[in-house]
């Protein structure tokens, strides 16, 4: 089976990294030539647990490629390029058999599927991943996670398959046929994981000692509104207790949004708390605590200096 994923950060580190080390054909697209140079003279450094691997698999530079074949094509890069690229992809020679997305979020997924079809599936990673130096990843989850495929039209046949691919690959994975379902799991997750570890620069399992604060609670209450606004219904009990088996799960693990903030990059505040703020508006109800930490989050891009 062979695999061509975009971007190299820390989700792509990590299923460049799983799926080449699980015998599958693995390339990598990246964005610079010096990133390039990098992986193809040292290779990507995954690190679990007290192992250490060096991957090494073809690398190509974006702008250069006319035209690519492959399988499954996994665009593992932020939701602002994502946006981006996908209507690129469109215009140029790529074919594969199925457009696979990760990002945070829900409107990348949403334009993928409207772009890509039944040929779109959705990966939802809840893997403890980190990037800590240039193409080194490092896998912080405890063996517990399940992460999640699923897809707005595609077939369950070809979700079933892609989630056994990973499993084979050492990323257990189950299917739902609720995508969107799925997505807003995971925004209400990353709506309060992301922020709050961000804004006090900690690692993930520091903020079990907030599940009994109020601005965790506020969070957590505001963003079950909007999803129930939507039509989407969690039970507020299990969604805690989830949030409390993910933070333990990936207790060593330091989120997205910090590891870009640390980088100087621009995080995804836009599509996680940015996002809910806007449906809320649309719905005529404010959302006081994720307005609150996406104002937070927006001043730390600008004394971070993101680029």
């Amino acid at each position: 089976m062979k695999f061509i994923v975009l971007g190299a950060g820390s989700v792509g580190g990590l299923l460049i990294s799983k799926l080449a080390l699980g015998g599958n054909l693995v390339e990598v697209i990246v964005n610079k030539r010096s990133s390039k140079r990098h992986i193809e003279s040292e290779g990507l450094e995954y690190f679990y647990r007290d192992k250490k691997y060096v991957v090494k698999v073809p690398c190509y530079v974006y702008e250069d490629l006319k035209e690519i074949e492959t399988d499954y094509l996994i665009l593992a890069t932020k939701s602002h390029d994502a946006l981006r690229i996908m209507e690129e992809i469109k215009l140029r020679k790529f074919f594969f058999n199925y457009f696979v997305t990760v990002q945070n979020g829900i409107e990348p997924h949403q334009k993928a599927s409207e772009i890509f079809g039944e040929d779109h599936l959705i990966l939802s990673i809840r893997e403890g991943v980190y990037s800590f130096d240039l193409h080194k990843v490092r896998h912080t989850s405890d063996g517990t996670i399940m992460n999640v495929v699923t897809s707005f039209n595609a077939s369950r046949e070809s979700m079933e398959h892609f989630a056994e691919i990973l499993t084979k690959a050492g990323l257990p994975a189950e299917i739902s046929l609720e995508g969107l379902q799925v997505l807003y799991e995971k925004l209400i997750y990353n709506s309060i994981i992301n922020p709050l570890a961000s804004i006090l620069r900690v690692k993930n399992g520091f903020l079990l000692k907030l599940m009994n604060s109020t601005t965790f609670n506020n969070l957590l209450s505001e963003a079950l509104k909007v999803a129930d606004l939507q039509g989407l219904h969690f039970n507020s009990y299990e969604v805690l207790e989830n949030l409390r088996k993910l933070l333990q799960a990936t207790y060593e693990n330091k989120c997205s949004m910090l590891q870009d903030l640390e980088q100087k990059k621009k995080t995804e505040i836009e599509y996680l708390n940015g996002y809910l703020v806007k449906i809320g508006r649309k719905h005529q109800i404010e959302l006081p605590s994720h307005q609150m930490v996406y104002d937070l989050i927006c001043r730390l891009e600008e004394i971070y200096g993101t680029h």
